[in-house]
């Protein structure tokens, strides 16, 4: 997100509980 970290996490927490509304589309886009 323009070159800066937005979230930061264990793997399987960031995956299954995303806060970031960034993080939260990635999610969703790796899933599809």
């Amino acid at each position: 997100h323009h070159g800066r970290v937005v979230e930061s996490a264990l793997t399987d927490q960031l995956l299954e509980d995303p806060h970031h509304p960034y993080s939260q589309k990635l999610v969703a886009a790796a899933q599809a």
